[in-house]
């Protein structure tokens, strides 16, 4: 029997991302849902470090773009009252537009000095939500945010 050229691949990518989001219906236990949420973050970073790799350039300032989609996030939930599902996009709507708004002038940079620059942006995000306390909670973080 022949097989329809090209249809296979996106059937199978279309069942395993349905398959995906019916997991937590079909599994129960709060560990397992922890453990898949944390699982598909890790994915998410890992599939962004690779786009960027394939350039030539190695990115280090993930962690400060999740950062600030994290705490949009959880700000648009705890002060503004929105929905989780809602705050989810727009935190990453914030943390790709900071990401187009820095990204300009750092990839004119090449080498080793673009990494540097990264690791730098990182640090300085981190270090602002720490200092600044009543908005972020600093160390200690936001608190008692609501399940979506």
């Amino acid at each position: 029997m022949n097989k329809p050229a090209g249809l296979t691949k996106p059937f199978i990518i279309a069942a395993v991302v349905l398959l995906l989001f019916l997991l937590p219906v079909i599994m129960s236990g709060q560990y397992i849902l922890y453990v898949l949420i944390w699982l598909g973050i890790s994915i998410a970073l890992t599939s962004s470090l690779r786009v960027i790799s394939l350039s030539g350039l190695l990115s280090i300032g993930h962690g400060g773009l999740m950062l600030i989609g994290a705490y949009t996030s959880a700000l648009l939930v705890m002060k503004l009252g929105l929905s989780s599902w809602f705050a989810l996009i727009l935190a990453g709507v914030a943390a790709g537009g900071f990401a187009c708004l820095i990204g300009f002038p750092f990839v004119r940079i090449k080498g080793m000095y673009f990494s540097m620059v990264t690791m730098f942006l990182t640090e300085v995000i981190l270090m602002v939500s720490e200092q600044w306390k009543s908005l972020t909670g600093g160390s200690v973080g936001i608190m008692n945010i609501p399940p979506p």
